[in-house]
């Protein structure tokens, strides 16, 4: 206050990244003590006013007829008064009775107490459970657990379930995410199902569990390569008994799918590696695909003159392509995933593709487009099947012993290499006629027509025929009564 009473400035104090104003500061620099009246600082995202502070050598701040809110006006739309506050420094806000003011007005809303949290990195701590009420499984704490806030990058949620029939399960919730290069999410749940009465001595007990994995990479981070995750696997229940939306209870697929692709440097090749998976929760069958490789080659001409002199060769016009693809598959119960018979039932292959094409003129106005392609299959594994026929013995009404005869189609897998092979070729021949019609009166005074006739074969021989040993015949044998 100036010699004629007018208050000029207001005190600003900096400790460190904390700043405070306030109409009067007293400040003890050798014990970090301080008092002050009307104080506005921020904390968090919100605005903490208060009449009378004292500040002790922690930074903790005590504070009498304080308010606390995120509209940043002088004269704020709405606030938060309380009686009595303590701040702790980037961790939290500490209130006694707390009541909601709206344009000066207050409110019902009245709080015994009030916690902020005011804290500017992950921190870790105890997560507070849902409860309800479950007509199967009965009263139930859901979510009750533990957050690890364990680096800027990482982060994990151990939470468990609770059910009063003796139903329990354990969810584990990692998260990572790292700038510009990638980011994903994990989620493992088990679920220990009692089914039966509550005071039913005798019941069974159903294990019950889900995977869940969700990963991105960003385009930029690596420009020749790209992996990408999206995984949904688990028991055919557990989305609709413990997931219960609308879209879980009428979905009866469930799909993952996982892959990886990537451009060789300095090379005509781009590969991609894939593991599918598909699975009906109403039938329990599970379908698949692990792995899948890919590998491709862009157009390639073998023949073409790395120096060019003179006229183009009809020779050098001829392209080539090649692409592999290798393949793992199996089809059988999710009751029998993780046994020896996802082995015994696993079918895989190799197959190799060729493509050769040109295109060159033929007697001035024709083009001439050959083509040619080979592809050789490789099977480890090939099917036989046959008809086998039982006999029974059983006993007439009568009394009298007879034998009756069953014929049953058996279907096996035999292991050891096979090989397939399939070409085709052909030709097409096409040109083009150009015609117009001129008009000598009228605003239209010409039509351009084009024809483009076309003739071509192909060939390919009957790989079906018994010569080329695709397939072998059985018979169905007759039974005489």
């Amino acid at each position: 206050t100036d010699s004629l009473g007018k208050q000029v400035g207001i005190p600003k104090f900096t400790d460190g990244e904390r700043q405070f104003e306030s109409d009067e500061i007293v400040y003890n620099f050798d014990t970090k003590k301080g008092k002050l009246s009307q104080l506005v600082t921020k904390e968090g995202e919100g605005y903490l006013v208060g009449e009378q502070v004292k500040k002790n050598e922690l930074n903790e701040m005590f504070i009498r007829g304080a308010s606390y809110t995120t509209c940043n006006l002088e004269h704020p739309h709405y606030k938060i008064g309380i009686s009595k506050v303590k701040v702790i420094p980037d961790k939290l806000i500490v209130s006694g009775p707390a009541q909601l003011i709206i344009e000066d007005v207050p409110t019902p809303l009245v709080l015994p107490f009030g916690i902020f949290p005011v804290q500017k990195t992950r921190a870790s701590g105890v997560l507070l459970p849902n409860y309800g009420y479950s007509p199967q499984r009965g009263y139930f704490f859901q979510g009750l657990g533990y957050y690890l806030g364990i680096s800027d990058y990482f982060d994990v949620a151990l939470t468990s379930d609770i059910y009063t029939n003796g139903t329990w399960g354990l969810h584990l919730d990692p998260t990572y995410r790292k700038r510009y290069k990638y980011n994903g999410r994990l989620s493992l749940n088990f679920m220990n199902e009692r089914q039966g009465d509550y005071i039913d001595t005798r019941f069974a007990v159903a294990k019950q569990f889900n995977v869940r994995w969700n990963h991105a990479q960003d385009s930029k981070a690596r420009p020749n390569s790209n992996f990408s995750a999206d995984v949904n696997f688990g028991t055919a229940d557990y989305n609709r008994n413990y997931l219960v939306t609308n879209t879980n209870v009428l979905t009866n697929t469930l799909t993952s799918g996982i892959s990886y692709s990537r451009r060789i440097p300095y090379s005509l090749f781009t590969y991609n590696l894939q593991a599918r998976h598909e699975q009906n929760t109403n039938t329990g069958n599970v379908s698949i695909t692990l792995p899948t490789f890919n590998l491709t080659m862009t157009r390639l001409n073998p023949f073409k003159r790395k120096v060019q002199i003179g006229t183009q060769k009809w020779y050098e016009k001829i392209g080539m392509t090649y692409s592999l693809d290798a393949q793992a598959r199996a089809s059988l119960p999710d009751t029998l995933f993780f046994t020896r018979k996802l082995l015994d039932t696993l079918q895989y292959g190799i197959k190799h593709r060729i493509n050769l094409n040109s295109d060159f003129k033929l007697l001035k106005y024709y083009t001439l487009t050959p083509n040619f392609s080979a592809e050789s299959a490789w099977y480890l594994k090939t099917v036989r099947k046959q008809w086998d026929t039982l006999y029974i013995n059983r006993t007439t009404a009568s009394g009298e012993e007879v034998i009756d005869t069953v014929s049953k189609e058996t279907i096996q897998y035999v292991n050891g290499g096979k090989q397939a092979l399939k070409y085709s070729g052909g030709f097409s021949i096409n040109t083009k006629l150009y015609g117009r019609v001129n008009f000598k009166k009228g605003n239209l005074r010409t039509i351009r027509h084009e024809v483009i006739p076309n003739i071509g074969m192909s060939f390919a021989p009957d790989f079906g025929t018994e010569k080329w040993g695709y397939y072998r015949y059985y018979a169905r044998p007759v039974v005489l009564k």
